[in-house]
């Protein structure tokens, strides 16, 4: 619960005496550390640049401004999903979750119904292969990465930590 852990947090930097006070913003902490780990030189050009990681895909892949940012949230649903290994299939269904998503919040927001999206297969397909043509070192490093784990059964972190993994998606 980001209250609770929030009040943890400010507790264990909290020392009772009046001090300064720092202020660490993790956004796109994984984004960051994956444009780090794949050197890939768009995802570092987005960071280097402090523009909004999704914003400026959505740009780079879509072409304008308007249409980038109406795709934002489905660009970041594609995003987190290639990086975590997402399938086509799970792709499909976390899209539309975050269309769902999207219709409640601009429901919320204007008190106006507007037709929620539904992905269909092979557009989703259309849409994660888009991404990795445009990010063609960071798909090296996560295929790579993929591999690794299928012939050792583990992954390591950067800091040496292994990961090990009973099942490992062979597809």
């Amino acid at each position: 619960h980001p209250v609770k852990s929030g009040k943890v947090m400010r507790a264990a930097a909290w020392d009772g005496e009046p001090t300064v006070l720092i202020e660490a913003d993790f956004a796109q902490i994984e984004l960051r550390w994956a444009a780090f780990l794949s050197r890939d030189p768009a995802f570092l050009e987005i960071f280097f640049g402090g523009r909004d990681f999704h914003h400026e895909v959505a740009l780079q892949m879509l072409g304008d401004e308007q249409t980038a940012r109406t795709m934002r949230p489905y660009i970041k649903t594609l995003v987190f999903s290639n990086m975590y290994g997402a399938k086509v299939g799970q792709l499909i269904s976390l899209l539309n979750r975050t269309s769902r998503d999207a219709e409640i919040r601009a429901r919320l927001e204007t008190g106006v119904a507007t037709p929620q999206k539904r992905w269909e297969k092979a557009e989703v397909q259309d849409f994660q292969d888009a991404f990795w043509a445009r990010f063609p070192v960071f798909a090296d490093w996560i295929d790579g990465q993929r591999r690794f784990a299928l012939e050792h059964g583990y992954i390591e972190t950067f800091f040496g930590r292994r990961r090990r993994w009973q099942v490992i998606d062979r597809d």
